[in-house]
């Protein structure tokens, strides 16, 4: 994999045209694209960003079978992840994705915040991936993300 795009969906039109993607994962979110800069893979889930279900909300997390599904994804080279706002259930997505590419969480937590520091994932789809919270160091204080945000993982430089 050579790149990872993460955004907001109201920035999916103008990246996919920008970064020229070869897939791409919609969580809980219908862009509005031009059928001729759709991805050749468009994978979409629908879950809601909790981060401790409940027996009443249980039926709206991510299950496994979503984390499985953002995993399947580690054959693109370049990927656009995005869901509502691009702070919380994308990131996640984009953390995992690194992990399954054996990058460490660690790092790609570090960077990830380094250019993005509004970032704050989702913490039920990291334990589903067995990502535990403390290797992301200290909980980061809450930031709106601004409007048009998005953050690029360039992962073909950090080998």
């Amino acid at each position: 994999m050579e790149r990872i795009v993460v955004a907001s969906v109201s920035m999916v039109p103008e990246l996919l045209q920008r970064y020229q993607t070869d897939a791409m994962l919609s969580i809980a979110a219908k862009p509005k694209i031009n059928e001729s800069v759709r991805p050749k893979r468009h994978l979409e889930c629908s879950f809601a960003d909790i981060d401790e279900p409940s027996p009443r909300n249980l039926d709206l997390a991510a299950k496994p079978a979503d984390i499985n599904m953002i995993r399947s994804l580690a054959s693109a080279e370049r990927i656009l992840i995005h869901c509502n706002k691009g702070q919380r259930r994308s990131p996640a997505a984009a953390l995992i994705l690194a992990q399954t590419l054996n990058y460490s969480p660690t790092v790609i937590a570090e960077l990830i915040w380094s250019v993005a520091g509004y970032v704050d994932f989702n913490l039920h789809m990291l334990k589903l991936a067995g990502i535990e919270r403390s290797l992301l160091g200290p909980p980061r204080p809450f930031l709106t993300p601004p409007l048009g945000a998005y953050f690029v993982l360039d992962l073909k430089n950090l080998s």
